[in-house]
This record gives C-alpha cells, structure tokens and sequence, in this order.
C-alpha cells in the first residue's frame, strides 16, 4: 500500500510539473496589451486636445448664422436654375434651328409647288397688243350667251380664253455671254440657208452682198407670238413693206409677204437683220422700236398677230448652232456663235 501511494505521488508531481501555471500563461498578455493600450490612449489624447485647441478658432470664424445660410441657399438656388427672359427665347430658338429638316422625297406630293407649276401655265403676262382682242372676244362671248343661248356662250369662252393664251408674253432667260445671237421668235426652224443677201428694202445696210446666212421660224398658233432682240446694238434702220399674205412656210414669204425688217448694227460695226413676216391667218405686225434706240439681246421687239415667221440673218463667218426641224425659244434658243466659226450642223432633229 505504502508504495502504491509512494508511485501515484510521484506521478501526480511530475505531472503538475510539466503542466503550465495560470502565471505563465498570462505572461504574453501582460506583455503586450498594457503596450497597445498606451499607444490608443496617447492617440485619443492628441485628437482630443488638438480638437479642443482648434475648436473656438472655428465657432469664432467660420460658422455662419443660421439666417444668413438659408439667405445664401436661397439666392443660389434662384440664380442658377430660373432662367432670364432673354436667354429663354434664345434657348428655344435654338433648338428649333437645330431639328432636322424632313429630307423630300420625290414621291412627296407638294401642293404648294403645284400650285406654282399651274400658275406659271395660268398666269402669265399678257402683251399690251393683245389687250383689245381680248376685250373684244369677252364682249361678243357675252352677247352671244345672251343672244343664242348656252352653247354659244360656251364657245365664246373657249375663243376668249384662246385669245389670252395667244397673247401671253412669259418671261426668258437670256444668255449674258457676249457675241451669241439668240432666237427672235418661238417656233420651228424651217430654213437654213447660206450665201445670202439682206432684203432689199434695208438699203441703209453697208454690207450688201451674199455674206450672211438666213434662219427661219416657223411659229403657229399654239406658239408666243411676242418677237424679241437678237442681239445688242443699235436700231440702224426700219423698213414696213405692205404685201401678200401667202403662207408663211412658203419660200417666197420672206420676199412678197407684208413684212417688217428693222436693221441691227453691233458695238463691233457688222450689221444682221430681223425680218417680221405676216401669214395666211396674220393681218398685223407691230414692232415696237425706233430708230436710233439702243437695244439689248432679248429685249422685246414686237409682236405678230395670228401666225407669221420670223428671219434672222447673221454673218456667214459666224458658227451657226441650229438645225432644220429643231424647236427655238425667243430670247433664250442660241442661233449663232460670232467669236466662233464652222460649218452648219448637219442632221435634222426629231
């Protein structure tokens, strides 16, 4: 028995010497924490008193009143978002310049430029000559719907609205380079002819042999009738010759039919010629020129009442630019070239 208990307290000696006491177990605590919390108490203590120290700097300078800050917010929040009266408008315009415009297509349908098209058919300017013809038309259209009845009225309108086709007077737009002789009547070129002489009843003329080139127009009654200047120059000579009324596409209008020949001199002193010729159906010429005037290219000339024809002569050294069979157009159509020379075009147009 004495020596059981002699073992066991040996081993329970040598057990509760390698055991480790509460003390040295606190050790590492002991150590370090006293350090940390030296350091975080030294940290507290410098934030505390350098807020202490710069707290009455603070409250003394800088804190506002309480007034004074809803003032300042106030003030600020109207000045930066209510815009002014005049940067407004500005604005607005702005945007609306800067939309997109909507691109035409060409199968928009636009009735406005419609509108226009039928108005530059419609409403055309009316020669002055014409004026009375179609009084006069509107008159007996008047009396006939009285007189006779529907029908007949209704045929005067169709005359008297016919009338006022046939005296329009468009305007043109008449090339501005120099030396081009441009179309005195609209129509239908039916001669061209070289070698030829001016008529003879424009015996003012200084150039009387065969050295000009005749252009003939052919207008019907479809076509306008008001003639116009084919070139710049002066008015050297007008000449009204009474004579037949044959048809004006036949050869020899231009010598026996009543006619009206003005002679043109250029600023470089060669001299061409436009001839005013009646038809079957035109009793009338008017030219609305003198002698001695100054004329431009395209300026209005005159008029012939219901068909007629029209011959330019041109110096045969000039380039002819029109064939038989095409269309003109007064004051616009070039006829020749006179800085330039050449043969005549070949080829009738379709």
């Amino acid at each position: 028995m004495d020596e059981t208990k002699k073992q066991e307290n040996t081993e329970a000696g040598e057990a509760s010497a390698e055991a480790p006491t509460p003390e040295t177990q606190a050790e590492p605590v002991t150590e370090t924490t006293p350090a940390k919390a030296d350091n975080t108490q030294t940290v507290e203590k410098e934030a505390s008193s350098a807020a202490d120290n710069s707290s009455p700097e603070i409250s003394n300078e800088t804190t506002p009143t309480a007034e004074s800050t809803d003032n300042e917010v106030t003030e600020n929040s109207s000045s930066s978002e209510a815009p002014t009266s005049e940067e407004a408008p500005a604005e607005e315009k702005e945007s609306k310049k800067e939309k997109p415009k909507k691109e035409k297509k060409p199968s928009d349908f636009d009735a406005k430029e419609m509108i226009e098209t039928i108005k530059s058919f419609v409403m055309v300017p009316l020669h002055k000559a014409g004026m009375m013809y179609i009084g006069i038309f509107a008159g007996v259209t008047l009396i006939l719907g009285l007189l006779l009845g529907t029908f007949f009225f209704m045929l005067g309108v169709i005359l008297t609205a016919w009338s006022v086709y046939f005296f329009r007077d468009p305007a043109r737009v008449v090339p501005q380079e120099e030396g081009l002789i441009v179309a005195s009547a609209d129509g239908l070129v039916t001669e061209v002819s070289q070698n030829v002489a001016l008529p003879t009843e424009l015996d003012n003329a200084e150039t009387k042999d065969t050295s000009y080139t005749k252009i003939s127009v052919f207008l019907s009654v479809l076509d306008v009738h008001v003639n116009r200047v084919p070139v710049a120059g002066e008015i050297k000579q007008i000449k009204y010759n009474k004579g037949k009324f044959l048809n004006a596409a036949n050869d020899k209008a231009s010598s026996e039919n009543e006619r009206s020949a003005t002679l043109i001199k250029m600023a470089d002193g060669r001299e061409i010629a436009v001839v005013q010729i009646a038809g079957l159906v035109a009793r009338r010429i008017v030219n609305e020129l003198k002698e001695g005037d100054t004329v431009k290219t395209g300026q209005r000339l005159g008029i012939i009442r219901f068909g007629s024809r029209v011959d330019v002569y041109v110096p045969a050294n000039s380039a002819v630019k029109v064939i038989e069979g095409q269309k003109t157009v007064a004051g616009e159509t070039v006829l020749a070239d006179l800085k330039s020379s050449g043969e005549l075009p070949a080829g009738v147009a379709e």
